[in-house]
């Protein structure tokens, strides 16, 4: 789990719109791909002025395998939510090895003292590697403060045998409509799972259907907001099957659309019916899948 320069800048640009105020969950403590100094000029490059850290706060890497390396010098998740204003950074994880301050498994139901704790929540690669996704859901959920946050980075394609799985990014849509969270927000980003690459990450605008096809890794950034009415166990239907439903239903409402598709059907020779469908849709195998850009950074 880490956060590179890009999702660094994309969480700076969602706090930029809407402050991020006291606490802060990580989930599973985050390598963080830059020093102090790097970031302090990457929030400046985005009109953020960053907070002063508290004394003592550690500026170096907080993570054991990154001592006496080349990253030991880069900064602490810790301290990057720090200079954006927040509190308080916990981080929540499956042991205590790299000195997370909750150690929970996100298979089983989280305690009641943390339900309603935390401002963010930063899932920044986590819950691919949880069995039990639903869980893990309801447990983020849960945890969230009204008014609070979550911000998803998770893997959609090309990422064998890096966790269990890999995500449409219909399932956050999905899951959250239907528990009642607003605010939401998706982007399909396009980048290189090796966190040292210099090739910028390609967001883009997500829709909720179509195919997508890259050689580079992909995945979704999705954030969402909790409110008072918020719910946290509603199981979703997946959506694809009640649009394609009400998709239906309104063309057997539209006797002229329907008459004349069917006249396309059965004049038309297959040859001709394929070239208008070529026409009239966008190839959603081919960049840009016919998303808009959002940016590249």
């Amino acid at each position: 789990m880490g956060l590179a320069k890009p999702a660094l800048r994309f969480i700076a640009r969602e706090h930029k719109q809407k402050p991020f105020t006291g606490s802060v969950l990580i989930l599973g403590r985050q390598n963080v791909y830059a020093t102090l100094t790097e970031t302090r000029l990457l929030l400046l490059s985005e009109g953020i002025t960053p907070a002063d850290l508290p004394p003592g706060e550690g500026l170096r890497t907080n993570i054991p395998s990154w001592f006496n390396t080349p990253q030991a010098n880069n900064t602490t998740d810790a301290a990057f939510f720090k200079l954006l204003g927040a509190t308080e950074v916990m981080a929540l994880d499956l042991s205590d090895f790299e000195g997370a301050d909750i150690v929970h498994d996100l298979n089983a139901p989280v305690s009641e003292e943390w339900h309603n704790r935390f401002n963010l929540i930063v899932d920044g690669g986590t819950i691919e590697h949880v069995f039990d996704v639903r869980q893990s859901f309801i447990n983020i959920a849960s945890m969230l403060r009204p008014g609070g946050r979550i911000i998803h980075l998770s893997p959609t394609s090309n990422h064998v045998n890096h966790g269990f799985y890999q995500f449409s990014p219909t399932l956050f849509y999905d899951y959250y409509v239907a528990n009642g969270f607003v605010g939401l927000k998706g982007f399909i980003f396009e980048y290189e799972i090796r966190f040292h690459d210099t090739r910028p990450w390609d967001f883009y605008e997500m829709r909720t259907s179509g195919l997508i096809a890259s050689n580079r890794q992909l995945g979704t950034a999705f954030i969402a907001e909790k409110t008072m009415s918020s719910t946290v166990g509603q199981i979703p239907t997946q959506s694809f099957y009640t649009q394609m439903y009400e998709q239906n239903r309104t063309e057997q409402n539209r006797t002229v659309h329907s008459l004349l598709k069917a006249f396309v059907r059965r004049f038309l020779p297959p040859i001709a019916q394929t070239c208008i469908r070529n026409m009239l849709r966008t190839d959603q195998t081919r960049k840009p899948w016919g998303l808009k850009r959002w940016d590249k950074f």
